[in-house]
Order: C-alpha cells, then sequence, then structure tokens
C-alpha cells in the first residue's frame, strides 16, 4: 500500500458481555503476511484480507502473536512521530463500531497508555533534548462533532462553530481554540479537560461519546537561524470516529435514530472521499472528490488527500478494502511573517472588492457618522441588488482580520491566553460541584466522600468527581431557583432532585427512619463507618440505589460502592473512604471499578423486567379473580 495512507486492523479480547453470550472467535490473523481472515459462522466460508498492519490483541498476552499497546506504538505512534518530526501534517483515524476499542488504542486505561499521551511525552523529551539553535512552540486542540455541530472541547461555550476556508491553512474551524503548551503534562490536562467537556455535556444531552467524532490536533512549530528564519509547522490529527451501528441493530428511534443517520452520514461521506481517492489514484479523470459532503470530511480535506500522511486503525473488524491512495505529500514551510504579510494582502483586496460593490466610501454628512461601521462603510450607500454579495465579502473581511490578529499575538500572549482559559473552565466546574484535575485531587479522594460518574465508554467514566461536603448538599439543575450544591442536567432531572447529607456516624447510627437495601451484599457491621450519607428524594424524582427507587421523602442510607442512578443518564459509584478496610492494598482498591455502567444497567434491566412480570402476574390474579365471579354469577 501506498507509504502516504496505511491501514491497520485491531481486534481486541471479549468484553464481558460476549463472554456471558459464550462468544467464539470468527476472526484469525497471521503475523507475518499482515492478513486478516474472518470466518462466516454459519457457512464457515473465509474471506482474507491484507493491510500494512494487523493487530491480535485477542491473543493471550503471553502469545507471541499479541499485539500489546507497545506494539501498536512501536509500529504507529513512532511512525506518526517521525512524520510530524520531518514537517509532514499527519492523521490518525481510529473507526470502529462502538466498543470495539478505539479509544484504548488512541489514549488507552490507566497504565495501559495509547498513542496519544506517549506521542506528547515524546515530543517533549525531544525538544528538552535538544541542543542546537532550534526552537519549539507547541500548542493543542480539540474539537467534538455532534450532529454535523462543531464543538470547541476547550471552551464548551462555542458549541456550532463555521468551517472556513484558507488557501495557505486549508479548512479550519472558526474561532477554535489553540492552546500554548509547554510540557507534555500541559497537553495530558488539556485532553482531561477536553474529555471532562465531553463527559459533562453527553449525559445532558442523554448521549454518549460514541455519538461524536472527536479531533485532537497538536501543532509544532519549528524556528531555525541559519542566516534566514524559517518555520516548519506540522499538526499531528488523532481523530476517534464515532461508532457506525446499523439502526436496526440498536433499536435507536426518535433522536437517537437522527443521531445516527448524522453519524452515518458523515462516514458514508469520509468512504466517498476515501474511494473518489482511489479513483484518481488510478488513473481516472474529472473525479470530484465530495470534501463538503460533512462537517467531518470539510474539516479533514487536508488530511485524507492533501498534506498529509494518515494512518487508519480499524478496530474489531475490517471495514475497508485495501485501496492505493496515492496522495503528495509535501513538507510545511510556512513562515509566519509570509503568513501575516498574505493575510494583509488578502485583507487590501478584500477592502476593494467591497468599495466597488458598495462604491466610494459615503458621505457622512449625508447619512450620518453613526451609520458607518468599523471598516468605513455605509450600510445604507449599499445597492440593495448587491447586499448579499456585500455582506459575504464582509464577512470574509472580518474573518481576515480575526486570523491576522491571531497571526501578531507573541507566545507569551498565547501562554497567558492558555492560562486564563484554564482559570474559566476551573470556574465552571465550580459552580457544578465539580473538582477538576488538581495536584491533591487524588488524596482528597482517597479521605473524603464523593460520587463518581459512571458511563458507558471507558474514556468517560469515572472522570467526575462530586464531593460531598458535612450537612446538606442539594442536587438539581442549573435554573433551579435555589442553588445547588451539585448540577447535574439530562432527561428526568427535576430543578430540585434529590439531597444527601454527610454526617458523622453517632451512637444511635442512622436514623430511624431510614430503610435498608442491597440485601444481596453481606456488608461487615464490624467496620465503624466514620462518616453517614443519607438521601432524600424530592417529590417526582427518579432516584435508584442498586436498580430498586427510592420512596419520595424517605430517608435511604447510602453505603460504599452502592450504584447510584439520577433521572435517565446520571450513573454514579458511592465511594465512601472511611468505610474501607484500613490500610486498603491496591487490590481491594481496584476491585471497586467492578461496580461500573454495565452492573448499574445489568440491575436496573433485571428489577425492570421482574417488575413487569409482578405486573403481568397481578394482571392475570385480577382476571382470573373476575372470571371466577362472572362464572359465578352465570351459575346462580
Amino acid at each position: 500500500m501506498a507509504d502516504n495512507v496505511q491501514v491497520a486492523v485491531r481486534v481486541r479480547p471479549f468484553n464481558e458481555r460476549e463472554k456471558h453470550l459464550q462468544s467464539t472467535s470468527c476472526i484469525r490473523m497471521t503475523k507475518e503476511t499482515q492478513q486478516t481472515v474472518i470466518t462466516d459462522p454459519e457457512t464457515n466460508a473465509e474471506k482474507a484480507f491484507t493491510f500494512d498492519y494487523s493487530y491480535n490483541s485477542f491473543a493471550d498476552p503471553d502469545d507471541l502473536d499479541h499485539a500489546s499497546q507497545d506494539t501498536v506504538w512501536d509500529d504507529i505512534g513512532v511512525k506518526v512521530l517521525e512524520h510530524a518530526w520531518n514537517g509532514f501534517n499527519v492523521s490518525l483515524f481510529a473507526y470502529g463500531q462502538t466498543g470495539s476499542g478505539k479509544s484504548f488504542s488512541m489514549v488507552g486505561y490507566g497504565s495501559e497508555r495509547g498513542i496519544i499521551p506517549r506521542a506528547s511525552e515524546v515530543i517533549f523529551e525531544r525538544i528538552e533534548a535538544n541542543t542546537t539553535d532550534i526552537s519549539f512552540k507547541v500548542e493543542a486542540s480539540m474539537m467534538e462533532i455532534y450532529n454535523e455541530r462543531v464543538k470547541d472541547l476547550f471552551n464548551p461555550a462555542l458549541d456550532n462553530l463555521k468551517i472556513r476556508d484558507h488557501p495557505r491553512q486549508g479548512p479550519y474551524a472558526e474561532g477554535l481554540t489553540r492552546s500554548a503548551v509547554s510540557t507534555h503534562k500541559e497537553i495530558s490536562r488539556l485532553m482531561d479537560a477536553g474529555i471532562l467537556a465531553r463527559t459533562t455535556a453527553s449525559t445532558n444531552m442523554n448521549a454518549t461519546s460514541s455519538r461524536a467524532h472527536t479531533i485532537f490536533q497538536i501543532i509544532s512549530e519549528l524556528n531555525q537561524a541559519s542566516g534566514k528564519v524559517l518555520e516548519k509547522v506540522s499538526r499531528i490529527n488523532l481523530i476517534d470516529l464515532a461508532g457506525s451501528e446499523r439502526a436496526a441493530s440498536t433499536g435507536a428511534t426518535g433522536s437517537r435514530l437522527k443521531e445516527g443517520a448524522a453519524i452515518n452520514q458523515s462516514l458514508s461521506a469520509l468512504g466517498n472521499c476515501i474511494s473518489a481517492l482511489a479513483d484518481l489514484a488510478n488513473g481516472k479523470k474529472k473525479v470530484l472528490v465530495p470534501y463538503r459532503n460533512s462537517k467531518l470530511t470539510h474539516l479533514l480535506k487536508d488530511s485524507l488527500g492533501g498534506n498529509s500522511k494518515t494512518i487508519m486503525i480499524a478496530a474489531l473488524s475490517p471495514a475497508s478494502v485495501n485501496y492505493s491512495i496515492k496522495n503528495q505529500a509535501v513538507v510545511n514551510e510556512d513562515p509566519n511573517q509570509l503568513l501575516i504579510r498574505q493575510l494583509k494582502e488578502e485583507l487590501k483586496a478584500l477592502r476593494k472588492a467591497m468599495m466597488e460593490n458598495v462604491g466610494s466610501r459615503p458621505n457622512s454628512r449625508e447619512y450620518g457618522d453613526s451609520a458607518v461601521d468599523d471598516d468605513g462603510f455605509c450600510p445604507a450607500s449599499i445597492n440593495p441588488a448587491r447586499e448579499k454579495e456585500v455582506a459575504s465579502i464582509k464577512e470574509q473581511l472580518e474573518e481576515h482580520q480575526r486570523l491576522l490578529r491571531e497571526s501578531e499575538k507573541t507566545w507569551t500572549e498565547r501562554l497567558k491566553e492558555t492560562e486564563e482559559l484554564a482559570r474559566k473552565r476551573e470556574e465552571q466546574l465550580k459552580m457544578l460541584g465539580l473538582v477538576s484535575n488538581t495536584s491533591d485531587l487524588k488524596s482528597k479522594s482517597m479521605m473524603e466522600p464523593h460520587l463518581l460518574n459512571l458511563n458507558e465508554d471507558q474514556l468517560m467514566t469515572e472522570k467526575l468527581l462530586y464531593f460531598l461536603n458535612f450537612g446538606d448538599n442539594k442536587v438539581g439543575r442549573i435554573d433551579a431557583e435555589e442553588e445547588q450544591s451539585i448540577v447535574i442536567g439530562g432527561l428526568s432531572i427535576l430543578k430540585e432532585h434529590c439531597v444527601i447529607t454527610r454526617k458523622k456516624r453517632t451512637d444511635s447510627s442512622v436514623a430511624a427512619n431510614s430503610t435498608e437495601h442491597d440485601e444481596e451484599r453481606q456488608l461487615d457491621e464490624a467496620i465503624a463507618e466514620q462518616d453517614v450519607l443519607l438521601i432524600r428524594a424530592n417529590p417526582g424524582a427518579k432516584v435508584y440505589i442498586n436498580a430498586t427507587m427510592i420512596s419520595e421523602d424517605s430517608e435511604v442510607q447510602l453505603r460504599h460502592c452502592d450504584r447510584l442512578i439520577l433521572g435517565n443518564a446520571n450513573v454514579f459509584r458511592v465511594v465512601i473512604p472511611s468505610a474501607r478496610s484500613a490500610n486498603a492494598d491496591p487490590e481491594e482498591l481496584a476491585s471497586e471499578s467492578l461496580f461500573d455502567w454495565q452492573l448499574a444497567m445489568k440491575e436496573l434491566n433485571s428489577s425492570q423486567i421482574k417488575a413487569n412480570l409482578e405486573l403481568e402476574e397481578m394482571a392475570e390474579k385480577e382476571k382470573a379473580e373476575m372470571d371466577a365471579r362472572v362464572k359465578k354469577m352465570e351459575e346462580m
């Protein structure tokens, strides 16, 4: 396959659901030939596909064929970094159905770090090891495309960015935050901030991250003093594509079906672009590559058929054929001063075009000074027949002025803006009752009781910590009349949803009207819990503890590792550190992760099925009693 576009396939191990269903593997991989063979479970017919890399992460870790995170990094991650270091744009796509392991390859979980954290660390290791006269600047941005809307994850208030085209910069999201970074830890913090933004937003929208494309971009700039200033600018695009599911298989309806349609439309547009590029590579003439058919392909135009080297990781199963797409990649050599000069020339041309469409500058005595805008033009002087054309030119003029202002900012100004944006994000999190990734967060979480979010997506689970203060902690929406201690959103969340009270254990222990729950789990009463948490649901509020819905105004005690569901989409694990055994070892702490989103959903589904069966039995019993009474009346 062409060196500029490479495709890798990675098969993950069975998940718990697949193990429960006693699934068998229908995929076989040959490491020597990088061949992936898929067997039809019904006919046993085999289809073989050859990729640049076939990663068998299904194999036992001790097996020589097993592909670990290190294997993927050595083959792909290092290559991504080398291309970027040499001045190329590089794009790494992760594609596959929801839960196929895309995020694991890209980001990783815990000690199993993925490509993004490893790449950012190595970038700064190289920068720190540099002893030449070369200087480096690194920036990062992160965006999400959800239902064809582009959202800035570093500044979530910007949730519908326009896609613009620039003759030299290519397609870009207007106003997207580019945060200056000076260490790999700062990149990690920014990524955590972006994931927090995704997590809170997905809950409020009753969505999951699998319904949005995520693009994390690292922009590196190299300055070399060798007689003249030379700037090499390269972009590393790390793209986690939304899960592609068939509507019939997901049972989606309504807004969920529309979400799926938007996802599949953009992925279809991506496939059409790759197909068109393949036709061009095969020598076909007059082939139009439909980049503008979706926001995703429009933004990634240069990542697909332009100045880029591209790698795709297809997770779980191969979804594309092996085309040889020959893009001609060129090294980026774009001096910043040249860009500024070009922007100024373009501004001059746009002003000239404005003058030609409007005519001479308006006379202030005729229209009044207040009628003249910031660019010296008066809307009242425009010919109505040309208003649309003038409006378009004026919009371009304003955008070029913004780009010029951004280009002329110093590095110190960019670093200061990054710090200011981080401060604003911190304030927003505090308003929601959240604590962000501060240095003392880990130690505080080992001492203070809190609610820990659970999510279907491993990348977004256990990211939000809501610490509980002594006294009443009110939980509700941001638009509640009274300020809430913990602010959440989503379907079925009331303005004032519930109250969680924290107090110290006394001799009487728990209020007399509290009820016990989760009878199947035997708690060691010998352990003296220092903190007591009681929850009270407000009228009409949906509050489930271990799948049991609590009644209004009843006070129920929360136990360590309880699964708490508020409304339809907010799922938490209750964490009470004082309930752990003294000097809890890592194994005990790790076992708490078993009380996860899947368990909470399994409990809830089982509870609902049981409730439905009880209703059916009650209805049948009432019907039988009615039939008996009718029969008795007929016999009289």
